[in-house]
């Protein structure tokens, strides 16, 4: 994955990872913010991370999306302000605000529609 040091990634440089010293500034920097929330021990999460980078790679996302992941194990203060209670959970930012939240897998065709909105 390309850094370039501004925290803010275009769809095709890859996904982040996002801890509590960067979440914020990521999801509030971006237009349009995919973030993963998931977990090593989640084989779904897995599955799902699996079909976005398929999507990342095949350029089947919006032009301008920021994708990241946040692991809950290791960010729970992050999880705790969501509400998260199951993964893997997806959530769509737009300019710092949550728009869309999804809990489960989601399709790639779904996934690519949730970004358009």
């Amino acid at each position: 994955m390309k850094d370039d040091g501004k925290n803010k990634n275009d769809a095709k440089d890859g996904i982040k990872n996002l801890n509590r010293d960067d979440f914020r500034e990521f999801i509030e920097g971006g237009e349009r913010v995919l973030v993963d929330f998931w977990a090593p021990r989640c084989m779904s999460c897995r599955n799902q991370m699996n079909i976005l980078d398929t999507m990342l790679r095949e350029r089947q996302l919006p032009g301008g999306t920021s994708i990241a992941k946040v692991n809950v194990d290791d960010n729970p203060e992050i999880a705790e302000e969501f509400g998260i209670m199951n993964i893997p959970t997806m959530m769509v930012f737009r300019n710092g605000n949550v728009t869309r939240r999804y809990v489960g897998i989601m399709r790639p065709e779904n996934i690519a529609a949730a970004l358009e909105d």
